[in-house]
């Protein structure tokens, strides 16, 4: 519900007048979600293990609610040769994008503009680095990346969901 909101305002508790009414309104707070109005353009979103989305990278288990993404998932063992194929596929398709981690926010607490990269809290599970294609439209971009094989597996989510970085014992 909160992708393509623009900007969010929150408000501490006050009180404002309806002159029609001659009515005094009081409240606890306001939180008010600004909506951009029509978004164009794609968002790609991939699940990124790193230092950014994994600070502490040995407390590492994924969590359960991804496994309603679906049945597989492409592990992508170079992100360096995936980003710069997306990158030079986007440059060749003459496309105006970005990349970037997802930021995760207090929904309840947090007051300003947001962009695409914005996401609250509550999915910070998803630990999302996103690619973002300004385009006219909505529907799909659809292109091919060559020799995928070559930095990429195939796993089923249920293998992957039983992942657990551990720390090495001491001698190996």
């Amino acid at each position: 519900s909160y992708e393509g909101v623009q900007e969010i305002r929150n408000y501490g508790a006050g009180s404002f007048l309806i002159p029609s009414l001659n009515h005094t309104v009081n409240y606890q707070n306001i939180h008010l979600p600004i909506p951009f109005g029509e978004v164009w353009g794609n968002i790609y979103s991939v699940y990124c293990i790193s230092q950014e989305t994994t600070p502490e990278m040995l407390d590492f288990r994924m969590d359960e609610r991804n496994v309603n993404f679906g049945s597989h998932c492409l592990i992508i063992k170079d992100p360096n040769i995936f980003i710069q194929a997306m990158t030079d596929k986007f440059k060749f398709l003459n496309y105006k994008f970005h990349l970037d981690f997802v930021q995760y926010f207090d929904k309840n607490s947090f007051n300003g503009k947001l962009s695409v990269f914005d996401k609250p809290n509550e999915f910070n599970y998803q630990k999302e680095f996103r690619f973002y294609v300004e385009r006219i439209g909505i529907e799909p971009l659809k292109f091919h990346l060559h020799n995928l094989k070559s930095y990429c597996d195939v796993y089923t989510t249920e293998q992957i969901m039983s992942i657990e970085l551990t720390k090495p014992k001491s001698g190996e």
